[in-house]
């Protein structure tokens, strides 16, 4: 067993965590693919760990150093941009809060609000993501003068992926009352894997989805994403903790243009054509 060359050689830098569950994980491919049209710029590559309780992210240091330095000199180019990503935050959360208000019952947990669902949390991303990021390659005099904007949308904003991650594991739910799947295994099925389950009554095997509660990662690169379990699972843990180790703490500033690496991927898992989903 071994694990693709990018992730060994790079170091990785955890972006988020928390108690979330892998369909809500799995909505964060789109750092790879859908950040290009707000910013100019996608992510190169993305971990994506899902455990029985929590689910992590990890961002490659030398692809988030790239990524925060390009939004960080567009915003030192016009600073209008600062401002233009606290307003998109706040809106693009504003309707994502409307139509989460709206799925209360099992009735509303169609095909086209988790499709309306995707494509809304998919415009909210990119604002927030770079709002957030490309605060630490700003020069400090400039990180100043914008901080309070940026953290008052931050704020704004906190509870919103509690309540996406919420109204996704009813969906998961209902998967397991009609599939006689055991609830512990549906909580590892993908945005896309519930989708299919929707419009074509498809799932993966309990094996599988027994395999994957025991820990299992997604590494995306590009426009796929490939599933490791097992044995390279627990080789990425001890990858992440070797990364730990030689992370570089606290506020980066501003030190111009970083190149991120590339390289390969297997395993496909998913179809480009449901990334962007339909409107409901």
């Amino acid at each position: 067993m071994s694990l693709p060359k990018e992730i060994t050689a790079n170091t990785w830098v955890k972006n988020w965590s928390g108690n979330w569950r892998t369909a809500f994980a799995s909505l964060y491919f789109l750092y790879t693919t859908d950040l290009k049209q707000y910013t100019g710029k996608n992510l190169d590559m993305n971990l994506l760990v899902c455990e029985r309780e929590s689910s992590s992210n990890y961002l490659a240091k030398e692809d988030l150093d790239a990524y925060g330095t390009h939004v960080a000199m567009r915003v030192i180019k016009d600073k209008g941009f600062a401002e233009k990503f606290a307003k998109d935050t706040l809106a693009s959360a504003q309707r994502l809060f409307e139509l989460l208000n709206t799925m209360k019952t099992e009735e509303d947990l169609t095909t086209s609000n988790l499709l309306e669902l995707k494509k809304r949390f998919y415009a909210h991303i990119p604002p927030h993501f770079s709002m957030k990021k490309m605060i630490d390659y700003l020069p400090e005099d400039l990180q100043k003068k914008i901080s309070p904007m940026l953290i008052e949308a931050r704020l704004k904003t906190e509870n919103l992926f509690n309540q996406v991650d919420a109204t996704l594991r009813e969906y998961t739910r209902m998967i397991a009352r009609i599939s006689g799947y055991p609830e512990t295994t549906t909580e590892f099925l993908t945005i896309d894997e519930i989708l299919l389950f929707l419009e074509h009554m498809m799932l993966p095997s309990k094996k599988e989805l027994t395999e994957r509660s025991a820990g299992a990662f997604l590494f995306c690169k590009g426009d796929a994403c490939s599933l490791f379990l097992g044995a390279d699972y627990h080789l990425l843990q001890k990858a992440l903790v070797d990364s730990s180790k030689t992370e570089l703490k606290g506020t980066i500033g501003y030190r111009g243009i970083a190149k991120g690496k590339q390289g390969s991927y297997s395993i496909l898992i998913r179809s480009r054509n449901s990334t962007k989903g339909k409107s409901s």
